[in-house]
């Protein structure tokens, strides 16, 4: 709290006392536009943030989907999302829908969270500038056509884990070398 105390005296000599009390309350960020812009603008748009100027830690847990109101994918064909690395705090999340970073052609880095077991059908599709990605070990599946036509992509370290790799998973993959 802030307490602002003022007398104010009158031409003709009369007091007045004023005090003021404002409570202030400001928000820990875990990430802000200064980090990731383009994320939080996606996500406050979503409705997965309260504030246009950075997601708390409460809120990236909260995060269970990263589909919007209408079920489509929040960051699909966003070609000016360049990297993810703060997925890394949406720690309730257990998938990575259908399309879900599709066409996203500037997105060069990402950080899958621990907590995601799997990553849908067309995913990674058409990331043509993602250069290499780590799959977590907590991930089982891979969707059809998860990293299809990622163009760039020259390395991917496919954990023990994953028991389903979906048809033409990396079909047009044509850096792929480890």
């Amino acid at each position: 709290n802030i307490n602002i105390t003022a007398t104010i005296t009158t031409g003709s000599g009369n007091k007045f006392d004023i005090k003021t009390v404002y409570t202030i309350t400001t928000q820990t960020f875990l990430f802000t536009r200064n980090d990731n812009a383009e994320v939080v603008e996606k996500m406050y748009a979503a409705g997965k943030c309260a504030s246009p100027y950075g997601m708390t830690q409460a809120e990236c847990e909260a995060v269970t989907s990263l589909l919007n109101s209408s079920g489509n994918s929040i960051f699909f064909r966003d070609s000016n999302l360049k990297t993810f690395n703060e997925l890394q705090y949406f720690t309730k999340l257990t998938s990575l829908p259908y399309c879900c970073f599709a066409a996203c052609t500037s997105l060069t880095s990402i950080t899958i969270p621990n907590s995601v077991t799997s990553l849908g059908e067309y995913c990674f599709q058409n990331c043509t500038s993602l250069t290499s990605i780590t799959i977590p070990n907590s991930v089982t599946s891979l969707g059809n056509s998860c990293f299809a036509s990622c163009t760039s992509l020259t390395s991917i370290t496919i954990p023990n884990s994953v028991t389903t790799l979906g048809g033409s998973c990396f079909y047009g993959c044509t850096s792929l070398t480890s």
